[in-house]
């Protein structure tokens, strides 16, 4: 009896250990059945299951811990029991282990070594799966070995069959680029250094568009174009921008073309609409209207409003694109003729203006110097002294005949006398005066042409000559010339001459702020007080109104500037003044551009840090200011790096934002370099200021509002 009793306990002994032996598995299969209704349940069996042994239970709480499923994310205890699992050769601890220290979004849990070791494993045991080669890959690239993800990552896209998400991790892990993308800064540059093409670009963009102490254009170009011989398409895309416009770079139109075509081709989108202005303006390509108009349509299928307004613009000229495109350049500009002059009673501005273009960039002499003169007198509205000169130039340097002579002579006079005075140079206005005389042809033109070097001397400070050339100006003029029309300017311009002062041409009253928005001439009129009284509320309210019909640079920069000082009745307001200028700057389109990057600069660098100072804002739009300037005052657009006149308020002006970034060692040399400007220019005006202001910099103090100026 007792020998029966004691077999019974053994074998309910027995029963009740087989029972414990198969609880963990059975607690690991109850979470497995309610993970995707209940996760935090879920996880609590795992959890169980795991801390009784289960191998695939560690695992899952693993999974868990590291997605967040049913718990709060906790890398380092998801690590601990992946780390369980795969010391009994858990394929799927391994993966877990691998993705956490290659690819999870908290960069202190990255190892770039323990991914390797731990995908390589997965990768022996998966050979044929898309995901295990995806994430050998991107261990790689987390370890910095770009070589061999590149490698691994080509075989995976060429011999395995893969899904769309698959094979563009795989794209995006060739070009060094981690899945996800979080990053250290330290890991960023370090993998730039040794080859990832997405850290070239990665570093690029933040050297071009960060708002702190990394911003550098010379560093974004310098990265961008190590990324964009890798073939990034964002990269080629920034690069292509930067050359289009000049930024940080000498204007290379062509070369932006380049860049901006293998950019679009390889699927970036926002090459797009530049490609299109490039076709359509023939800038770096040959135009071709019917590809910008396909690029517009396309950009517009997309939802691009100002794609769409410029496709319908251009589709209203498709008749013309034959002509434009095979026409020679003599019956392009008299088209052009044509359609400028009275045709039944109308005219046909736009079309003139498209046949002058075309004309024009066949090398065509007459078709250059008619748009000079339509940029200068504003034939179609507004007025545009940067282009005139650029055309006018364009035509001197070509031709020989009448078209280049009268070219040269209005350049000559746009750099000596005319109303935009950013525009004067006398070196130029010397250069093109001479041009104008060795071109003469005719006797009747010699008063103009001392005319012209007259006022180029006076602008040159050589009044002098100025007077000399004047007096026989006017002599030719009454020996040649019936008419005494233009007698009465001559005499006008000799007196002032004799005074020691430059002549300024002004321009008819319909010219004024050159727009043809009779809202923006009306809100000029009461800013200037020309012809009424001057009211400057009544002013801001009717650019407000202005820029509502007709957004365009120049009214956004008359806003910004009534806010920023607060004339008359005007609320002073810096907040709305920044706005304003960061609107007009957005335009890219011309002078009152640059002048909006030079007043941002100006508020960031004087104002106190407590309310708008900020020394990297500051220096950004110095260097923004300072690419614009130069351009303007390069003396041959397609050499923007060449000989450059800078204006000493752009360097006085680098100086002052330096200085509140604390670069006070490159402050001191741009406000020297602003001084030694001032001596050259013979100015007295401002130069007992700017050495104030060096002596500020040399103590390590910036010139702000708080500072020396009150």
């Amino acid at each position: 009896m007792n020998g029966t009793k004691w077999m019974c306990l053994v074998c309910v002994m027995v029963c009740f250990a087989v029972v414990r032996a198969e609880e963990p598995e059975a607690i690991y299969k109850k979470g497995t059945a309610v993970y995707k209704s209940d996760p935090a349940a879920a996880f609590g069996f795992f959890l169980k299951a795991a801390e009784a042994g289960h191998v695939s239970a560690m695992t899952g709480a693993g999974y868990c811990l590291e997605t967040g499923t049913g718990t709060a994310v906790d890398y380092a205890k998801a690590i601990e029991w992946y780390e369980k699992a795969a010391q009994q050769n858990s394929l799927k601890a391994c993966e877990g282990l691998a993705r956490i220290y290659a690819s999870c979004d908290d960069p202190q849990f990255h190892d770039g070594e323990k991914a390797v070791k731990f995908a390589s494993v997965v990768a022996r045991g998966n050979p044929r799966d898309a995901e295990a080669h995806s994430l050998l890959a991107g261990a790689y690239v987390r370890n910095k070995e770009f070589r061999k993800a590149g490698a691994i990552a080509r075989r995976a896209l060429g011999a395995v069959t893969i899904k769309h998400e698959q094979k563009q991790r795989l794209l995006d892990l060739r070009m060094g680029k981690p899945h996800p993308s979080e990053a250290s800064d330290v890991w960023i540059f370090q993998a730039a250094e040794k080859g990832s093409a997405w850290a070239m670009a990665t570093l690029g963009r933040r050297h071009e568009d960060k708002q702190g102490k990394m911003y550098d254009l010379a560093k974004a170009r310098f990265w961008y174009e190590k990324a964009a011989l890798l073939d990034v398409a964002v990269a080629q895309y920034r690069l292509g921008v930067m050359y289009a416009k000049g930024i940080g770079v000498g204007e290379d139109k062509e070369k932006a073309f380049a860049l901006l075509k293998s950019a679009f081709g390889q699927g970036c989108e926002e090459a797009r609409l530049p490609l299109a202005e490039m076709y359509a303006e023939g800038a770096g390509v040959e135009r071709d209207y019917r590809e910008a108009l396909k690029l517009y349509e396309g950009a517009a299928a997309d939802g691009d409003q100002l794609a769409a307004k410029k496709a319908k613009d251009l589709k209203r000229f498709e008749d013309l694109f034959d002509k434009l495109e095979n026409g020679s350049g003599e019956s392009l500009y008299e088209r052009g003729r044509e359609y400028q002059t009275d045709r039944d009673g109308g005219k046909d501005v736009e079309r003139a203006l498209l046949c002058y273009q075309a004309a024009a960039r066949q090398g065509f002499d007459k078709a250059m110097s008619a748009l000079g003169g339509w940029y200068e007198y504003g034939y179609d509205g507004t007025r545009d002294l940067e282009k005139a000169l650029h055309w006018y130039r364009e035509a001197a340097a070509v031709g020989s005949g009448k078209a280049a002579m009268h070219a040269a002579g209005s350049a000559s006079e746009i750099y000596a006398a005319g109303d935009d005075v950013s525009l004067h140079d006398g070196e130029q206005a010397l250069k093109y005066a001479r041009m104008y005389e060795r071109m003469l042809t005719s006797s009747s033109y010699r008063y103009l042409a001392n005319h012209y070097m007259a006022m180029a001397y006076a602008r040159n400070g050589e009044f002098n000559d100025a007077v000399r050339c004047e007096e026989q100006a006017i002599r030719l003029y009454e020996r040649t010339t019936s008419s005494g029309a233009y007698l009465s300017t001559l005499n006008m311009c000799l007196r002032l001459f004799e005074q020691g002062k430059p002549y300024v041409k002004s321009m008819p009253t319909r010219s004024v702020a050159s727009s043809s928005n009779p809202l923006f001439a009306e809100a000029y009129q009461y800013y200037s007080g020309k012809g009424v009284s001057r009211n400057y509320r009544k002013a801001l309210s009717l650019f407000l109104k202005a820029y509502e019909s007709e957004k365009y640079s120049r009214t956004a920069y008359y806003i910004a500037l009534m806010y920023s000082v607060g004339y008359g009745k005007v609320d002073k307001d810096i907040g709305q003044a920044l706005a304003w200028y960061e609107k007009a700057l957005a335009f890219d389109d011309g002078r009152y551009s640059a002048y909006a990057a030079r007043q941002l600069g100006e508020i960031y660098s004087i104002y106190p840090e407590s309310s708008y100072g900020n020394g990297a804002l500051a220096v950004k739009y110095a260097l923004i200011y300072e690419s614009k300037m130069s351009e303007r005052y390069a003396t041959d657009n397609k050499k923007a790096s060449g000989s450059i006149k800078i204006d000493y308020r752009i360097s006085a002006n680098l100086a002052m934002a330096y200085a509140r970034n604390g670069q006070f060692d490159i402050a001191i040399e741009y406000q020297k370099k602003a001084i030694k400007l001032l001596d050259a220019q013979h100015e007295n005006e401002g130069r007992k200021e700017l050495k104030e202001r060096l002596e500020l910099y040399k103590q390590g103090q910036p010139f702000t509002r708080s500072g020396k100026e009150n």
